[in-house]
């Protein structure tokens, strides 16, 4: 059955947009069907530039590249930078155009690819990639095993509008769509990342690299390999800092997480003690400080957060940062 369906109502704008659109859902091998617009106006890669990322690591391009103009690996219908489509079947800016898209994820064993994936692309219900190899991704996610999402790509662009999409389906075998509870998302990360006995332990450091292996999860790291440096080179641990606020002091933290972190069922909240043993923390709430900032390629932003509890005269006190999965 359809895992999402966008049918009726307004178009979804995927540009201008703070961040890539994602379905909540991963796939593995999945048809996909949907239609978008590419205004007129703009040059080069600002011409209505958006694209549909199957996995978030193969993009099939978007732009509003004329009729009649030689295939290119930038173009419309290009996988992109990686092979241009047989054909330009484009109608040109403004009009509906359609992609029809059959794709088989890439086989693992653990986190050693097996097999490639491939992909069939009918644009506007001309073939233009017929069972191609897809060997790498096309330069923004990197390739991962397990269930990982659809993303329609935010850019900024020189058109005379934002690029549109109607109409989006995805179908395919209940076993190639991804985890519906976040206990469900939680084990397929494990599995995916290939952990096994205590290492399933949320607490422990596999990798031995400060953050336990529920952080990694938090924050999109590989938990068998040392990555405390996330997207853009900032770190994957919080950071945290004082602020004065109307003669109060608070603690903010800073930190990274997934952009579907509620999808995830995940709870961020802080924890405060007035010694390091291990007697139990106390629970405080906290409230997010502006808007998240998107990192990398969409899938993960940088988040701020203020403890609800004024900072007072107390000599000495510690606090951290605390992610759980949320109570269903």
């Amino acid at each position: 059955g359809d895992a999402i369906r966008i049918a009726e109502g307004d178009p979804v704008i995927a540009s201008p947009a703070r961040n890539d659109l994602s379905t909540k859902l991963g796939f593995k091998d999945f048809q996909l069907h949907l239609e978008w617009l590419s205004p007129s106006g703009g040059t080069g890669q600002d011409a209505g530039n958006s694209g549909v990322k199957l996995q978030r690591a193969y993009e099939v391009q978007i732009l509003n590249t004329p009729a009649g103009q030689a295939p290119a690996t930038d173009g419309a219908g290009a996988i992109f930078q990686q092979k241009a489509p047989d054909a330009n079947a484009s109608v040109g800016a403004g009009q509906w155009q359609t992609y029809d898209v059959d794709f088989s994820a890439a086989k693992w064993s653990g986190n050693v690819k097996t097999a490639n994936a491939r992909v069939r692309v009918y644009w506007n219900d001309v073939l233009v990639h017929d069972d191609v190899v897809l060997s790498q991704g096309t330069g923004g996610a990197a390739e991962e095993p397990g269930f990982q999402p659809l993303l329609l790509e935010a850019l900024t662009n020189s058109g005379s509008g934002p690029v549109l999409f109607r109409n989006i389906w995805v179908t395919g075998e209940s076993a190639s769509m991804g985890p519906a509870t976040p206990q469900e998302f939680w084990t397929e990360w494990m599995d995916a990342s290939a952990l096994i006995g205590i290492d399933r332990d949320a607490d422990r450091d596999t990798d031995g690299d400060g953050l336990s292996n529920f952080w990694e999860y938090v924050t999109g790291g590989n938990p068998q390999s040392a990555d405390l440096a996330g997207p853009g080179g900032g770190s994957r641990a919080p950071n945290m800092a004082l602020v004065n606020d109307s003669g109060n002091r608070f603690a903010e933290f800073t930190f990274l997480r997934r952009v579907d972190a509620a999808t995830r069922g995940l709870a961020i909240s802080a924890q405060s003690s007035a010694t390091l043993s291990a007697a139990p923390w106390t629970t405080i709430t906290v409230t997010p400080i502006g808007s998240p900032v998107p990192v990398g390629d969409g899938t993960l932003e940088r988040v701020k957060v203020r403890v609800n509890l004024p900072l007072g005269a107390e000599p000495k006190m510690f606090l951290r940062l605390k992610a759980d999965i949320a109570a269903e």
